[in-house]
């Protein structure tokens, strides 16, 4: 796990506004689109800010969104405040399955420079 209290020394390479649970018609769904652009192959940082404070226990999945014809592929499953995962890049990623969320929450993805 990483440390998103020291962030400072990082790049911000995508942002993600998501429910708290799938939107409506949504399979897995949760969030819009959002893009991660990574600068290296350096690992990312992904850190949750919750909008309520209780929420101290957020898990969710990253799936790209395919073509309506393709099943969209998980990317990466059971994220949490301080998972660190490989880089990829994509202009086409969402929130998915979230779980432990009660409010809306924000996903901030850094990168070490």
């Amino acid at each position: 796990m990483g440390d998103c209290n020291n962030t400072e020394n990082m790049y911000l390479i995508g942002t993600a506004n998501s429910a708290a649970s799938k939107t409506g018609g949504q399979k897995h769904r949760s969030s819009d689109n959002f893009a991660i652009v990574t600068k290296n192959d350096k690992k990312m940082l992904f850190c949750v800010t919750p909008s309520n404070p209780g929420d101290t226990e957020i898990s969710f999945n990253v799936m790209k969104d395919n073509n309506p014809l393709q099943v969209d592929d998980t990317k990466y499953k059971d994220v949490k405040n301080g998972t660190k995962e490989d880089a990829y890049s994509s202009t086409r990623l969402y929130i998915a399955d979230p779980s432990g969320a009660s409010a809306p929450f924000v996903v901030n993805i850094y990168q070490d420079k």
